[in-house]
């Protein structure tokens, strides 16, 4: 009788802990499992949506403290400079020195903290959504070793794109991405990251201010051949020259006799010679300014035609003889010479596979499969342990609550007669 009492109360102590778990099971699984889905994408796009806006607060403020870093710092270098021509400094002069450099100081220390702190930011949105599908294609499509190394060479360019205002928006840094991919697909990563970020640096407004295509894909044979450094440099020198009208009066008065200035733009001297050029004054202008590369084809080489220079060395001659420095007249005698070479190079680009392309590439082939089985299983542990950790502590309740009841049930049954 005893042990029939104790198998009663072990039982309905079983009955009461499986009764939660019931519900698991009694419940609609793909209701569930969507509702899931949806309250994760809802967790995820809100989480992106404040690491955007962080980045654009941080970016700001960071933008902010550089310029007063700058100010500081002019402030130190006036300062020093009155120094040096009073010959002895007085006291106010002295504290006031003193305490220019220490606000110096402490906004150089902001800024290098605020550095560290949008590095962390761009981290947090290149490993969200457009880009997970990146790490995972690159991955199954070239190997770990592989893989690895082109997403490092794409955070690098994360900084070109960021540059180039792709985190303005949504739209603006998926396509920029995706043209990214294409060009490592295409090219193997023979144009480093490096070099894309020194095209940037030295090519300043010219350079950020180019259409995408023309930056990514054209440009990509000639920072090949020449190094970002001097395409950087080459384009702003043109940019300079032409489009600012920042010049010399010989190169000013080739371009009017080859028809290549705007004359409502142009202002000359008492000789009749050009003074200057307005900006903006250089026939097609507009498409000067979006891509140079376009502009040597569709307005410069087409003029030189119509004035009878067609041969290479007479067009090169009169390209050497439109700009006022040596570096800018070199890379559009580069354009000229490998024009064919730039369209073949960028139709290669823009032909390679994309981010979606290489993703579903990837997951047709065996490394692909198997990483996806893996994030797969993650989500599925995931998903179990988060709708059944509540009713499992709800059943770890009752089973000890029924537990603590057992010992009392036992010593009743003593009393009871047999």
């Amino acid at each position: 009788m005893a042990n029939d009492l104790k198998l009663r109360v072990l039982l309905d102590a079983i009955d009461k802990a499986s009764g939660p778990l019931k519900k698991i099971s009694g419940g609609s699984t793909e209701a569930a499992r969507a509702l899931k889905t949806a309250r994760d994408r809802l967790k995820e796009l809100n989480s992106q949506q404040k690491d955007v806006s962080a980045w654009r607060a941080q970016r700001s403020a960071a933008d902010e403290t550089k310029q007063s870093l700058d100010a500081a710092r002019e402030r130190v270098k006036a300062l020093s400079q009155q120094f040096a021509g009073t010959g002895v400094p007085t006291k106010a002069m002295t504290r006031d020195f003193r305490a220019a450099v220490r606000e110096a100081q402490r906004l150089k220390q902001e800024h290098q903290q605020q550095g560290v702190q949008l590095q962390g930011l761009r981290t947090k949105l290149y490993d969200a959504g457009t880009l997970a599908k990146m790490k995972f294609a690159n991955h199954a499509m070239y190997g770990e070793e592989e893989g690895s190394e082109n997403e490092r060479k794409f955070m690098d360019m994360l900084k070109v794109i960021e540059l180039r205002g792709g985190l303005a928006s949504k739209e603006a840094f998926i396509n920029q991405a995706d043209i990214v991919q294409r060009i490592l697909t295409a090219t193997g990563g023979r144009v480093g990251p490096n070099e894309w970020l020194n095209v940037i640096k030295t090519g300043g407004v010219a350079a950020k201010g180019i259409k995408d295509d023309a930056f990514y894909y054209q440009l990509e044979p000639l920072v090949q051949e020449m190094g970002g450094h001097r395409v950087g440099t080459a384009m702003m020198s043109a940019y300079s020259n032409v489009y600012q009208g920042k010049t010399t009066k010989r190169a000013a008065n080739n371009m009017e006799k080859l028809g290549l200035v705007d004359p409502s733009k142009v202002k000359h001297d008492k000789a009749g010679q050009i003074a200057f050029l307005d900006v903006g004054a250089i026939k097609g202008s507009e498409l000067f300014r979006e891509n140079q590369f376009e502009w040597m084809e569709k307005v410069l080489l087409p003029q030189l035609a119509a004035k009878g220079i067609k041969d290479k060395n007479q067009v090169l001659d009169s390209i050497g003889s439109i700009f006022s420095n040596r570096t800018a007249s070199n890379l559009f005698a580069q354009m000229y010479l490998q024009r064919d070479q730039i369209h073949k190079n960028a139709r290669l680009n823009a032909g390679a596979d994309g981010i979606d392309q290489l993703y579903d590439k990837g997951m047709n082939t065996a490394q692909g499969s198997e990483l996806e089985l893996l994030a797969q299983r993650a989500n599925a542990y995931r998903e179990m342990s988060q709708a059944i950790l509540p009713t499992y502590v709800e059943a770890l309740k009752s089973i000890t609550e029924a537990i603590k009841n057992v010992p009392t049930r036992l010593l009743l049954t003593r009393n009871l007669p047999h």
